[in-house]
């Protein structure tokens, strides 16, 4: 069974920055809304290091979702979807 990932803490398990999928974050002036995580398995794999992708969309609904930020080689904790 494959867990989908509600959110991730980088860096400190208390005080570090918090990414939750449906949240939304100002970037250059546009308002960009938090679509997706996942943990890159093939990079896993491939070099042994756990690697956290972030996906958003503009917010209001235009584009297509893109990759916004990746995590890898520091300390994170994950909460994963429950009762879905």
């Amino acid at each position: 069974m494959k867990e989908k990932i509600r959110s991730i803490r980088i860096g400190d398990t208390f005080a570090g920055k918090l990414i939750t999928v449906g949240q939304t974050n100002k970037v250059a002036n546009k308002e960009l809304k938090v679509t997706g995580i996942t943990q890159d398995l093939d990079y896993l794999k491939e070099f042994g290091i756990d690697k956290y992708d972030v996906f958003v969309k503009d917010a209001l609904g235009w584009g297509d979702i893109q990759l916004w930020q990746s995590f890898q080689r520091q300390p994170i904790s994950v909460t994963y979807e429950c009762g879905s």
